[in-house]
């Protein structure tokens, strides 16, 4: 017969190896479910940040877009109020032409016509220089401040690197307020 001493004994193996395989337990499964609870977790955390900044983003580029239309409609109201009159047109293109190197001769500003919502002011401009000075003034035209739209360029052979250049074009202006 086995005295309580003994029985006891027994049930601290027995308890030691319950616990011993408890802990493996633990070890083998809860463990690796924990680090993947955290991982997920980790995972969701910058999910929810990069959704945050989403928003944020959404928001500031909404913001930038009605910044973006209000500055292209006051260019627009600019450049469409300008030229008005003959002697700016003429000035300026004199200006632009002295600025490209092209020698004018005669600058002729015609009448402004009204074309549905807009003016057109047809221009003519003859002067000689060379290829690239007389270049140089048609993309200056096409810098202007109001629209411009070149129907014609012509350019003779004067000699000794000259050209002489006839250019047509017409600018684009807007109805003033009020009137």
């Amino acid at each position: 017969m086995k005295t309580p001493l003994q029985k006891f004994a027994r049930f601290e193996v027995l308890a030691a190896a319950l616990a011993v395989a408890l802990i493996v337990l633990l070890a083998c499964v809860h463990v690796p479910y924990a680090e993947k609870v955290i991982t997920s977790g980790r995972e969701l955390w910058g999910f929810w940040a990069i959704e945050k900044r989403t928003v944020e983003l959404k928001s500031k580029k909404a913001s930038l877009q009605k910044q973006n239309k209000l500055l292209d409609s006051l260019i627009k109201i600019h450049e469409h109020t300008m030229y008005t009159d003959e002697n700016s047109v003429a000035a300026t293109l004199y200006k632009q032409a002295d600025a490209a190197g092209m020698r004018t001769s005669k600058i002729e500003v015609g009448e402004r016509l009204a074309v549905e919502d807009r003016f057109e002011t047809p221009v003519t401009v003859h002067g000689s220089g060379t290829y690239a000075e007389v270049g140089s003034f048609c993309e200056a035209i096409e810098n202007l401040p109001a629209p411009a739209r070149i129907r014609l360029v012509s350019a003779e052979n004067a000699g000794r690197g000259t050209v002489r250049a006839f250019i047509d074009f017409v600018l684009l202006t807007q109805p003033e307020k009020g009137k």
